[in-house]
């Protein structure tokens, strides 16, 4: 029962990446061409300064929730955020109760760090780590329904 649970979630969230990915570059695009400074950042999104600034530098590290409160912000829609944050939390309930030796294969697949994806919130998954998801799970053979016994 837990595996089902864990492969509806796998495909509620990849289902929900490809919307996720162009809000991502919609604000990018926007930060850039608009040229919003560290500050107007800062406080539209309610994050520090300093991640701001390392934001900019290396915009892959953007989490799920900084990028939901920088839409909040430019006004732009949330709501894949919203259901990204919730799946992702699912999804993390359902590794959770996983036998470790499926766990580890699947976050293999994907290349994502064990002890990290273990202790991640909805909220707190990067670009990065989202889109080594989506490619780890682009075998259709991953998400199907196993037999059942």
């Amino acid at each position: 029962m837990e595996k089902l649970l864990l492969l509806h979630s796998l495909r509620e969230v990849r289902q929900l990446l490809p919307s996720y990915f162009n809000l991502y570059q919609a604000i990018l695009h926007r930060i850039r061409h608009q040229n919003f400074g560290v500050v107007e950042l800062a406080e539209g999104g309610d994050l520090s300064r300093c991640v701001v600034r390392l934001r900019q530098r290396k915009p892959e590290l953007w989490t799920v929730g900084e990028i939901r409160q920088i839409a909040e912000a430019l006004n732009l829609p949330v709501a894949v955020c919203i259901k990204l944050e919730a799946e992702l939390n699912r999804m993390g309930e359902a590794l959770l109760v996983q036998p470790s030796r499926m766990y580890v294969s699947l976050l293999r697949v994907c290349g994502l760090h064990r002890l990290r994806s273990r202790v991640r919130l909805g909220d707190r998954w990067s670009y990065t780590d989202l889109y080594r998801l989506y490619q780890g799970t682009a075998d259709e053979r991953l998400l199907r329904q196993p037999p059942e016994n």
